[in-house]
């Protein structure tokens, strides 16, 4: 399906929200004159495994959050946010970043991973064939890898997401610069490649924090001005 790219309002998406149970360790640090501080949840997913996931609260964050530590699980609502670790290289750091904090009720009982995603391609996708060793065995799998810049320059965010080959038809073709809408879910991954978002790495394994797209709402083509419906709308395609 394609309609006019004239005719329709353009503007980048970051939200979403996790639930789950919160590490009530936290590391304090700066960037940019901003003081913030991390701490992971732990999110299940529903074959069983859970992820680990990366939290950055600013001080008015962490002071709701101290407020309401008492929950043993809760639901955090906000967006993800970048942040480079190394100024000589472009390793960055994707992290969570919570603007409320919600109690966890029966909604995120069964939805507990939600990111909403839009903006523009920085990379052309590519395709990997990978080796998780997540889950201590190796499982051969291909997935198509691509990175997306959202809020850009205001905020510089900077999110790798991937498809699994159900969905590559669907961005064959995009270009820097053509924008993409998304769902799908954070997740982490142990994988024996150097990924866009490296936290820590052990010999060649790396520990990488991404996108997971179950829907593609739409993709806008910057240079024929044409926007484009995908037919490949299946939710749930993940492990």
């Amino acid at each position: 399906m394609a309609i006019s790219y004239s005719s329709q309002h353009f503007s980048d998406i970051n939200s979403g929200w996790l639930a789950g149970k919160v590490n009530k360790r936290f590391t304090k640090f700066n960037f940019e004159g901003q003081r913030y501080y991390s701490s992971q949840i732990e999110v299940s997913r529903s074959s069983g495994a859970k992820d680990v996931l990366p939290l950055l609260f600013t001080d008015k964050t962490f002071s709701l959050w101290q407020k309401s530590a008492n929950m043993s699980r809760c639901a955090l609502v906000g967006t993800l946010k970048s942040i480079p670790m190394f100024a000589s290289s472009e390793t960055i750091t994707l992290f969570f970043a919570p603007n409320a904090i919600d109690d966890y009720s029966q909604k995120y009982e069964m939805r507990n991973n939600s990111i909403h995603l839009a903006g523009r391609f920085v990379r052309t996708p590519i395709e990997k064939n990978l080796s998780s060793v997540r889950l201590g065995f190796d499982t051969k799998r291909t997935l198509t890898y691509f990175r997306l810049g959202v809020n850009v320059p205001e905020a510089n965010n900077y999110v790798s997401c991937y498809v699994r080959p159900a969905y590559k038809p669907a961005i064959e073709g995009v270009a820097i610069g053509d924008w993409i809408d998304v769902y799908g879910r954070l997740q982490s991954r142990e994988l024996n490649f150097q990924p866009d978002h490296v936290v820590n790495s052990v010999d060649s394994v790396a520990r990488a924090y991404q996108v997971s797209v179950a829907k593609i709402n739409e993709i806008r083509y910057a240079s024929s001005g044409v926007s484009y419906v995908p037919s490949v709308v299946r939710q749930g395609d993940q492990d």
